[in-house]
């Protein structure tokens, strides 16, 4: 048995070979998830995110660079640690954006939703404080910030690596 099959046999979703391909899938949301809407769940809620994302990253970056590392103490270390350190402020400011834009893109998929149903962000927004309280909107932060932080270091040390700053 094949690894579709036994994920069927297991009580999980059965997916037809065709299916599992970015064409294949594509065609299955817009025929289960609401038509070309599907697609672009969640995609408020992003746009929402990802602007102050960008500018906090790089505001929080420019700052923590005067104070860590200033003329003659600008080792790796500090410049990797000030690079962590911007990632992680900006994506804790911004997190609850990254929650709906997930909350949104699995709200009525017919196999693996969450059987909620939300008009939009700002419904997914007030039912998950309404159900889950203030800390559902960072649900899941730690482990995201175990990747976003060295993400973002190694970002701006490479960035100010190649462009000599």
């Amino acid at each position: 048995m094949n690894a579709i099959h036994t994920a069927a046999a297991a009580g999980g979703t059965h997916y037809h070979p065709s299916e599992l391909t970015i064409w294949g899938m594509t065609l299955k949301i817009i025929r289960e998830e609401g038509g070309i809407r599907g697609l672009y769940r969640g995609l408020v809620a992003t746009a929402f995110g990802v602007a102050p994302y960008v500018g906090i990253n790089f505001a929080a970056y420019e700052f923590l660079r005067g104070i860590i590392t200033p003329p003659g103490k600008n080792s790796v270390a500090r410049k990797l640690g000030c690079g962590a350190l911007a990632g992680s402020i900006s994506q804790t400011l911004t997190y609850p954006f990254d929650v709906l834009r997930r909350k949104m893109q699995v709200t009525g998929m017919k196999s693996g939703g969450l059987g909620i149903k939300y008009t939009g962000a700002i419904d997914a927004l007030v039912g998950i404080v309404r159900t889950e309280g203030v800390t559902g909107l960072y649900r899941g932060l730690w482990p995201n910030l175990l990747k976003v932080a060295p993400s973002i270091a190694t970002s701006f040390f490479t960035y100010e690596l190649v462009s000599g700053v």
